[in-house]
Order: structure tokens, then C-alpha cells, then sequence
């Protein structure tokens, strides 16, 4: 309870510290909009005497000299005023006790990010009571995306924070991990989404935080739980979020690497060793399938995205033939390689046939799939076959990829041709060396 309350004081500074910035702000930009006011009146009023006199002089109006007016007798005030070289005139209406908007918002949002704490006072659950300040963390970011309100999505991300802190010093997030778990992915989905519509900083700072305590959690309750199912969620929503704008693809490669870490928490639980197959397997195919959706539409500008979809899944096969999990047989995992490379070759095709672009229009991203692709199907065959018959594979391949460049120019198609035929060279040499000392398994006639 002692850091509990610790936690509240310091989050009231904070907000107290932020509410006299704020006030403080505002008090100078009154005055400087009433001093350009005053200088506006009073240039509107040179230039209405300078039109009066022009219009005067034209018409020819002869105007009434100053010393022939009749002056008024001035009021007992100002008569007052003069005598005792006042500097303003006296008033007798004390003025009223000013409260600018942005502090009251700043106030109010204060007050928001305290109120869930009143429940400790009337003994409801202390999970309870974190939920219900994660919300109102995400009802903050929600209430930023008005432009009034773009102070609340920095309130709503230290309101969210402070509150997920809170639910694992008092042990609420481990006492009831579905609501918290619940909470603290909706507050990483607005904050992505305000990422998205508006502002990048806080909506990413949100999220990252959020994405930080699911997978703490995680880690101390087990991956398959409903931390882990948050902590997926926030990542799928990471990553297709980082995919739809080129500002954000700093947060797809973000998610990509969560996903990695996940992957490698997961490996070190007992439960790896049934779930580890259709997590690695899930990683793998929703980086790809954003790769083949936003590649063909981006072109040249989805490099990272590409990297992304074309290493995901051959990470995610390759750890499952090392590990000794779902592809644990060599077949398996050569099938899962070679479908891997057609995949990543229909990927090259349906971005070069998009719009008519041409394989030369992609750029770098051309390598990055074809190197995705090759790979593959490099380790496909050496899985499958032996040196003596991948020779014939690797051979082949390369013929291909001249004859592919034949009619479809691109220095990709040359590189990875020279790279066939020098791995189809290595080859035949293990293949001749298994001959030459008999150690090889095949039949004489099929070994020459």
C-alpha cells in the first residue's frame, strides 16, 4: 500500500505540475492576443481618420477648426482622474476570478486520471479499479483526436501507464489477467489508431508501453493465456497499422521484432511444446499476407515490408525444423521451404504486373524477394536431396533464371543464375568425393 500511495502522489504532482504549465501558458497568450488587439484597433483607427480626411478634401468640405468647439464639462471622475494623476480610471467593479479553458481541461483531465482511485476508498476490488483506469486512459487518447483536446492524448498516455504500473505492483494484472489483459490491449489499439489518424508520438509511446506489460506478464503467467492473446492481438494490430502508411513502418518492423521476442519467451515455457508450432506458424503468415497485400500496391517503397513477409515465415519454418517441433521431419520442412519460394515468386509477379510497373520499377525491392525466394528454395533442396542429385536441381535453376532473363531482363535474374551454378558446382564436388571414397548410399550407375 506504501508504493501504491507513492505511485498517487506522484502521479498528482504530475498532473498539478502540468496544470500550472498549462495555466501559466494560457495567461501569456492572453496577453499577447489582447496587446495585438489594441494595436490592431488602433491601426484601424489611423486608417479611418486617413480616409475621412481624403473623403473631405475631394468633396471640398470645409471642417470645423478644434478651438471653435464647444467643449463639455467633463465628469466628476475624470475631473478627479486629473487632478490626482491617476494612472487608469477608478472602478468600482472588482474584477471577477478568471479560469482560462485549457486549465479547466487540464483540471478535468486531472481529475479523470484520479477518480478510479477513490474505489480503494469504498473496498472494490483492486482489479476492478485498474481496469477501470486503463479505460479511462483509453477514453482519454479517444477524447485527443479533437484538436481541443490534444493535450488529452498525452494525459491519456500517462494515465494508462501509471495505471498498468499500478496493476502490477498490487498484484491486480496476475489476481484477474482477463480484464487487465482486456484493457490494456484496447488502450494499445487507440493509441494505434490515434498513431494512424493523427499525431505518431503518443499513440506509439502508448502502445509500446502497453505492449511492454502484456508481455511482462506474460513471461510470469505463461504466453498461452489471456496475456499472451492480448499480446498477439497488439502485435497483428502493430503490424497491419505500421503496414498502411509509410510514416509508420518504423512501427512494423516494431512488431515484427515483439513477434520475434515473443516467440523466443514462448520457446523457454512448458507449454512451447504444443503451441510453439501454431505460434511460429501465425507469425509467419500474417507478416507474409501483409507483404503480399501492401507489396504490389506500394512497389519500390515497401522494402521494409517486403524483409518483413519474406523473413517472418522463413524464420518461423526454420525454427520449427531446428527445434525438432511440427516440421521435425526433413520432407516436411523441404515442402514448407519450397512452397515458401513459389509464394515469394507469385509475390515478384503480382508487384511487377501491378499497373504495368516492370520488374525494373521495383528496385531494391526486387532483390529483397528474390533473395527471400532463392534462399528457399536453396534450402528446400539441400533438405530433400542429396549433393549427387541436388546437382541436377541447382543446374537447372540456374538455367532457368537465364532463360527467365532472356525475356525479362533484370541483373537479379544474372546473380542468383551465377550463384546456382557455383552451389551446383560445390555439388558435384561432395557428389564425386562421395564416389571417389564409396561412402555414398546410391546405387553405382545412378552415383556416375
Amino acid at each position: 500500500m506504501v508504493l501504491l500511495y507513492l505511485l498517487l502522489a506522484l502521479q498528482t504532482a504530475t498532473v498539478t505540475v502540468g496544470g500550472v504549465y498549462l495555466w501559466r501558458r494560457q495567461q501569456a497568450l492572453s496577453a499577447q492576443i489582447e496587446r495585438l488587439s489594441d494595436a490592431q484597433v488602433a491601426a484601424e483607427a489611423g486608417a479611418a481618420v486617413k480616409t475621412r480626411a481624403r473623403r473631405a478634401g475631394a468633396a471640398n468640405v470645409v471642417s470645423i477648426a478644434a478651438d471653435d468647439t464647444v467643449a463639455e464639462p467633463a465628469p466628476p471622475l475624470a475631473r478627479a482622474h486629473r487632478a490626482w494623476n491617476l494612472t487608469s480610471a477608478p472602478s468600482l467593479n472588482a474584477p471577477a476570478p478568471f479560469v482560462s479553458p485549457e486549465t479547466a481541461r487540464g483540471l478535468m483531465l486531472g481529475l479523470m486520471a484520479l477518480a478510479p482511485a477513490l474505489g480503494f476508498a469504498f473496498n472494490a476490488g483492486a482489479s476492478v479499479v485498474v481496469a477501470c483506469g486503463l479505460a479511462i486512459g483509453a477514453a482519454m487518447i479517444t477524447i485527443g483526436h479533437r484538436p481541443l483536446w490534444r493535450a488529452a492524448a498525452w494525459a491519456g498516455v500517462a494515465t494508462s501507464g501509471a495505471w498498468a504500473l499500478i496493476g502490477f505492483a498490487i498484484n491486480a494484472a496476475h489476481a484477474d489477467p482477463i480484464s487487465y489483459s482486456i484493457c490494456v490491449s484496447l488502450a494499445a489499439v487507440v493509441g494505434l489508431v490515434h498513431a494512424h489518424l493523427h499525431r505518431v508520438t503518443p499513440g506509439v509511446t502508448l502502445a509500446l508501453a502497453m505492449t511492454a506489460a502484456m508481455l511482462a506478464l506474460a513471461s510470469q503467467i505463461g504466453m498461452v493465456s489471456a496475456a499472451g492473446v492480448a499480446f498477439g492481438v497488439i502485435v497483428a494490430a502493430a503490424a497491419i497499422t505500421g503496414a498502411l502508411s509509410l510514416r509508420l513502418e518504423s512501427l512494423h518492423l516494431a512488431a515484427f521484432g515483439a513477434a520475434l521476442i515473443g516467440l523466443f519467451v514462448l520457446s523457454g515455457q512448458p507449454s512451447a511444446a504444443i503451441w510453439f508450432t501454431p505460434a511460429a506458424a501465425w507469425a509467419g503468415a500474417l507478416f507474409f499476407a501483409i507483404a503480399a497485400i501492401r507489396v504490389p500496391q506500394i512497389g519500390a517503397r515497401g522494402v521494409a515490408i517486403a524483409g518483413a513477409g519474406a523473413l517472418a515465415p522463413l524464420a518461423a519454418i526454420a525454427a520449427l525444423y531446428i527445434s525438432q517441433h511440427g516440421l521435425a521431419d526433413r520432407f516436411a520442412a523441404a515442402a514448407a521451404f519450397a512452397a515458401l519460394a513459389l509464394m515469394l515468386g507469385g509475390l515478384i509477379a503480382a508487384a511487377a504486373l501491378r499497373r504495368a510497373r516492370g520488374l525494373a520499377a521495383l528496385k531494391v525491392t526486387l532483390w529483397v524477394l528474390a533473395a527471400g525466394a532463392f534462399i528457399a528454395f536453396a534450402a528446400a533442396v539441400s533438405l530433400a536431396l542429396p549433393a549427387s542429385a541436388a546437382v541436377a536441381v541447382f543446374a537447372l535453376a540456374g538455367l532457368g533464371l537465364a532463360a527467365l532473363n532472356l525475356s525479362t531482363p533484370s541483373a537479379a535474374w544474372r546473380l542468383f543464375a551465377c550463384v546456382s551454378a557455383t552451389i551446383a558446382l560445390l555439388c558435384a564436388a561432395f557428389s564425386a568425393r562421395e564416389l571417389l571414397t564409396e561412402s555414398s548410399n546410391w546405387p553405382a550407375f545412378a552415383g556416375i
